[in-house]
């Protein structure tokens, strides 16, 4: 099997190691194309065997040249597979109009609902491509899909290795993580700045913001000089490297995806938060608002809050015994997320379907 993998909006990153990995285990060959800016982020031995490189930008004439290299590419080095990383983006839809027909296709989607009955899908990929993935079993469960398509779930859980470790946590800290980069409108964050300020925290509770930090009008810009926040935030001006980034996580406790408690209309049935991926990979306790026990995916994993004074309470018992989560680790123990030679299977089996 020859696979090339697309990926042309300069994202999903994360889905694209799994990927790799998967077909890597099973001998697959495995060819990239993607965005310039992605190149950087795979460590030597994780690439693939063939990368063409794309734009990071696309006008009208850079995206017709691109769709020529592209059919080129597929055409010379006998590309029996693809894989589109990102379906939803119009470039792929303008896209499809050049790839060869005899290709085996298969999408991976990251708004689930998409496949119901958006037209790009129905009428315009479905012309060579009717085999996709969704981000695990929750969304699968949830998703009626168009008759015509078949529809697998995937976990985009494999990160490669850092390179070195320069982070020190003190005995008998408690990290908790929050990745992604802080935007107001999509998390609680206020909500949490507000109950670290007024909350009398125990010494080395240490709240995360794993991702680049933008100042919010609601957000007093002094609160980063006071002691309680230089106490317990570690936050970031600017984005956070690969190495720096993977090392927090593998170091915390537990991961605080700070999803919305109340009125979220971003993440459910029909798309996730990649912050349950790094959970998942890095088989890490989650800490999870109430309204997300829906997600049965994360169940086994997961710890769940009503409110802020729930979650601060949840927090102090976890640094006060972190034995309260050896109950989830013993879930991961046992889970399909320990083993990648299944998952691998699982991945490859479909993409070859």
């Amino acid at each position: 099997m020859n696979v090339l993998i697309i990926e042309l909006g300069g994202s999903h990153i994360e889905c694209i190691y799994t990927f790799v990995h998967a077909l890597k285990l099973k001998n697959a060959t495995t060819h990239l194309c993607c965005n310039q800016k992605l190149i950087p982020l795979f460590p030597e031995q994780e690439r693939p065997t063939g990368i063409l490189e794309m734009p990071n930008e696309f006008n009208f004439f850079s995206q017709i040249r691109s769709f020529f290299r592209i059919r080129k590419y597929i055409l010379k080095n006998k590309i029996t597979h693809v894989v589109i990383n990102t379906c939803e983006l119009k470039i792929i839809r303008n896209l499809f109009f050049f790839l060869p027909a005899h290709i085996n296709f298969t999408g991976q989607v990251h708004h689930a609902k998409k496949l119901e009955k958006s037209v790009t899908f129905t009428k315009i990929l479905s012309r060579k491509m009717r085999k996709y993935f969704v981000l695990g079993d929750h969304l699968l469960h949830n998703t009626k899909a168009y008759a015509a398509f078949r529809v697998a779930s995937i976990y985009p859980i494999y990160f490669p290795k850092i390179k070195s470790e320069v982070l020190h946590k003190k005995s008998g800290e408690c990290w908790i993580t929050i990745p992604g980069g802080v935007a107001m409108e999509r998390r609680d964050y206020l909500p949490l700045i507000d109950a670290i300020r007024n909350g009398n925290l125990e010494d080395g509770i240490v709240f995360i913001f794993l991702g680049r930090y933008y100042l919010d009008p609601h957000v007093n810009p002094e609160w980063k000089k006071e002691t309680w926040w230089k106490k317990h935030i570690i936050h970031f001006e600017e984005e956070v490297p690969y190495d720096l980034f993977h090392e927090y996580l593998s170091k915390s406790d537990v991961i605080l995806p700070l999803i919305k408690m109340h009125g979220d209309s971003m993440y459910g049935d029909g798309r996730i938060s990649g912050s349950f991926n790094l959970g998942l990979g890095y088989q890490k306790a989650m800490l999870l608002p109430e309204t997300y026990r829906r997600n049965e995916d994360l169940i086994p994993f997961s710890l769940y809050y009503k409110d802020m004074d729930g979650l601060m309470k949840m927090i102090q018992t976890v640094k006060e015994d972190i034995r309260a989560l050896d109950t989830i680790k013993s879930e991961y123990a046992k889970s399909e997320f320990n083993n990648w030679n299944l998952m691998s299977e699982k991945i490859v089996k479909f993409i070859a379907s």
